[in-house]
């Protein structure tokens, strides 16, 4: 048994004897297999240039039992019906490729060896791989939204000619080759299909809820983005400001205001974490996490305040990588979101708990209190996914930053991720539910289990050790 269809499997890797969900190894297979036949069955559609009668998007629901959620990875443990929909996939790829010239003939169900086909096994470029995944998944969210806006008489070829493409890649009969750029490319294809797999659902942009909640430390800049930016994006915009409610509450507890310590901060924090918590009850909305895996690894977010959410779309995502996104998204969109997205990236990071400078300017820096977090990223890279030790991660920090960050800089600030990675392990602890994402993930459900009283001492160098 080899199973990694969910971010909870064992030690982070696979479940080998038996699923942690429950599912056993033969239903595993089956639900491998099916994912593979698919991709057989969207090949030669696009090789016949029609659409194989919609098997592709209606099997993920069929097979997810009416659970869209998680489509064909880990939903339907019933062999019987994975045992049907195998079948007819087998049955329809056949009589299409029948028709096509050239077209191969399908693999038999007993001829399937998933030790040749598995997608994991597509590639030896572990990021490869990731991206490889990460689009899998994705397509099955966008063809079980699919499936039911087709319920509803709602089509588009377009998401259904990316489905098959999206299965196709990667396959002997793709004609193109993938190199990580080219995954990451189709993996952000796919986001932007499963967006107009939503509109024909009925679910428009005003769908989504905004809210910005301005407080002691936010400045006009940011303000003027976050308002500008819903507004761009055509999602419904609310605002509600944190600021009296905050003055009461340090009232209540009987806070000086004036002093702005780390009561001042969290109080703001989690004043806007329990308006979005009862606004999503009170609107019947899910609460998306904004917080990303660089925040997880170095604690930089408040214990039940903007570190929860209901779902944390980004908590395996580090924080290069969504500058990397939002600018590739900013160069997609172009005209007035794209020069938001511009300012927003050339803004300091901020959490923007304490009060402006006298220029109304962003007076907390992120990455002047806590390092720079591409160095952090790295360092959290090569510490999780291959465990070096403290002066490996600086050794290879300086050759990987030569010339952007000497050796002393390089050490301050490795210290300081040390150090806070090791304090922070009771945030990650509880932290909700999230995709994984790449190759590194803080989850607590499978990839990362560490005591929240793990002792640091043996990665800081003897004159650092307390």
């Amino acid at each position: 048994m080899f199973c990694n269809q969910c971010e909870q499997t064992s030690k982070g890797k696979a479940c080998t004897r038996l699923g942690i969900c429950g599912k056993n190894e033969a239903v595993a297979i089956q639900q491998d297999k099916l994912v593979w036949q698919l991709r057989e069955l969207a090949a030669v559609a696009l090789m016949a240039q029609e659409g194989a009668n919609g098997l592709v998007v209606r099997s993920v629901r069929r097979v997810g039992a009416n659970t869209p959620a998680w489509g064909l990875s880990n939903v339907n443990f019933d062999p019987v019906s994975l045992r049907a929909v195998q079948e007819e996939c087998l049955e329809r790829t056949t009589a299409l490729a029948a028709r096509v010239p050239g077209a191969p003939a399908p693999t038999p169900l007993a001829a399937l060896d998933l030790r040749e086909t598995a997608i994991d096994r597509l590639s030896d470029d572990e990021d490869v791989r990731s991206a490889m995944q990460i689009l899998l998944y994705g397509l099955k969210g966008v063809a079980a939204y699919a499936d039911h806006a087709a319920e509803l008489g709602q089509r588009d070829p377009d998401v259904a000619a990316f489905l098959y493409r999206g299965l196709r890649a990667g396959t002997e009969l793709d004609p193109e080759s993938h190199d990580l750029n080219g995954w990451l490319g189709l993996v952000l294809e796919c986001g932007k299909a499963n967006l107009r797999a939503m509109e024909l659902l009925g679910k428009p942009a005003s769908a989504v809820l905004g809210v910005t909640m301005p407080g002691f430390g936010t400045t006009d800049r940011t303000y003027r983005n976050a308002l500008d930016l819903m507004e761009a994006l055509g999602v419904t915009r609310r605002e509600i400001s944190i600021a009296d409610a905050c003055v009461q509450h340090m009232a209540d507890i009987g806070h000086d205001p004036s002093v702005h310590d780390i009561t001042y901060e969290n109080t703001q924090a989690r004043e806007r974490t329990q308006i979005l918590f009862d606004l999503a009850n009170k609107e019947g909305c899910l609460l998306v996490g904004t917080g990303d895996l660089s925040e997880l690894a170095m604690g930089w977010c408040t214990y039940n305040g903007d570190h929860m959410s209901m779902y944390g779309v980004n908590a395996s995502v580090p924080k290069t990588l969504v500058r990397y996104l939002v600018d590739y998204v900013a160069g997609e969109l172009g005209g007035r979101t794209e020069e938001i997205l511009r300012d927003v990236l050339d803004t300091p990071v901020s959490p923007e708990l304490l009060p402006p400078d006298a220029n109304g300017k962003i007076a907390q820096k992120t990455e002047e209190k806590i390092g720079p977090y591409e160095l952090h990223d790295f360092f959290l890279y090569h510490f999780v996914r291959f465990g070096f030790d403290r002066e490996k991660l600086a050794m290879l920090a300086e050759k990987a930053f030569d010339g952007r960050y000497d050796r002393p800089t390089i050490d301050r600030w490795l210290t300081e991720f040390l150090r806070r990675f090791f304090i922070s392990q009771f945030k990650r602890s509880c932290i909700p539910d999230s995709p994984k994402v790449g190759s590194v993930s803080l989850s607590p459900r499978g990839d990362w289990r560490m005591p929240s009283d793990a002792a640091m001492q043996a990665f800081l160098q003897p004159d650092e050790r307390i």
